[in-house]
């Protein structure tokens, strides 16, 4: 039996696992969109007619290729996992299913790769301990279908024993996941102090992370210099400005400082976008997770791409 970790958080996911999972498929509505034996497998598995469905895309096929029937799920949102599952069935050409459910991601394509599930199951298991015995890094989250090894597994397994069981309130949950999506994917949290430093504090994490991969001795310089990250590797060295946002990343914001170190710099310039990252509440703390990263490298901002929007004003 493999142990599976599957993200599930912000808004767009939450409506996505209230849509397939909280609210099982009809299988009556899509059997006819599934090879026969594919069918007649979930009918017998699933005699109510109804079977909760998940899904991934292509960009997880090595490890949504290692499922198999009677894994266990475990779906993580802001810090801890919310609910178990057991897979019942896993459907490799699932796109004529995924276009009636989920929208094509902009990045890594169509929801194909499907897995339908039964003993959904409600808990409050915190994300630390298990984070700590599959040996993640601390500031590590949950970005993507995980198939743990099994070594993993078997440390993780005795930390399910005490999962606290989470009441299945459907109007309680239903009124939580409105507040979310208010206050993420609107402008209440957009706009907080709290909500800029949880996002920014989260893409320097991913920018370190970066460097540090690709053979860098990274140095945070962000409190004393006019740029966020200092790289070394061997005779090589590279200034990083580092910006995180919730947006697709198409503009960011610059200070006068950012703009006049990355033009005159004497040291190559990279700059590093965290976008698309989510926010989500973990008990009454906002946590970042998510996103995509994108590098440029060189990075020198060209007149063109600068818009003013503010101005110092002396008044005489």
């Amino acid at each position: 039996m493999n142990v599976v970790l599957q993200p599930a958080s912000g808004p767009v996911p939450q409506k996505h696992y209230k849509r397939t999972i909280r609210t099982p498929v009809d299988l009556k509505e899509i059997e006819h969109l599934l090879p026969s034996d594919v069918a007649a497998r979930l009918r017998a598995r699933h005699p109510s007619g109804k079977a909760p469905l998940w899904r991934a895309v292509h960009a997880n096929r090595a490890q949504w290729g290692k499922l198999g029937d009677g894994d266990l799920v475990l779906f993580y949102r802001q810090g801890e996992f919310f609910a178990t599952a057991r897979v019942t069935e896993v459907v490799e050409d699932g796109h004529r299913v995924a276009t009636r459910f989920w929208v094509e991601d902009p990045n890594d394509g169509q929801f194909d790769l499907l897995f339908f599930l039964d003993e959904v199951k409600p808990v409050r298991i915190p994300w630390g301990p298990i984070r700590n015995a599959i040996g993640w890094k601390e500031n590590a989250v949950v970005q993507a279908l995980t198939v743990l090894t099994e070594e993993q597994a078997r440390r993780v397994l005795p930390l399910l024993d005490s999962e606290t069981p989470a009441a299945e309130d459907e109007a309680a949950a239903e009124a939580v996941e409105a507040a979310l999506e208010r206050r993420v994917g609107g402008q209440e949290f957009a706009t907080s102090a709290a909500a800029r430093k949880a996002v920014e504090d989260y893409a320097m994490r991913m920018a370190t992370r970066y460097f540090e991969v690709r053979g860098f001795k990274v140095i945070d310089r962000s409190r004393t210099q006019p740029f966020d990250l200092e790289c070394r590797r061997g005779d090589r060295h590279l200034l990083v400005e580092v910006k995180g946002t919730q947006t697709p990343g198409d503009e960011i914001v610059l200070t006068y400082d950012e703009v006049r170190q990355a033009r005159d710099s004497d040291s190559p310039m990279a700059l590093f976008i965290q976008h698309d990252v989510e926010l989500g509440l973990d008990g009454v703390r906002l946590e970042a997770s998510g996103g995509r990263s994108r590098v440029v490298e060189p990075w020198i901002p060209k007149p063109g791409s600068l818009t003013p929007i503010a101005y110092r004003c002396r008044i005489s």
